[in-house]
């Protein structure tokens, strides 16, 4: 896994607000991304696991998000995301 810069243009912070108490109290228990059982630990063994198999030909594994984004990117003024 390599850590890249972000593609989207916004804040790095937000001021929204989640909550998840009304599903709690439905019954549900969510899947932390965080958490030691969460689901980014499980996608990351997942790929681990099956990194042997990758065909990076196959893998598009850059994101422009917007046409100012890709001009920078192909033009050098930017990270080349996935690379």
């Amino acid at each position: 896994m390599q850590q890249v810069e972000n593609p989207r243009q916004e804040d790095a912070e937000n001021d929204l607000v989640v909550a998840n108490q009304k599903f709690k109290l439905l019954g549900l228990e969510p899947v932390l991304l965080e958490s030691a059982d969460g689901l980014f630990k499980e996608v990351t063994e997942i790929a681990e696991k099956y990194l042997g198999r990758i065909d990076r030909s196959k893998v598009a594994s850059i994101a422009y998000w917007n046409a100012k984004r890709k001009a920078e990117v192909e033009g050098g003024g930017g990270t080349a995301l996935g690379k």
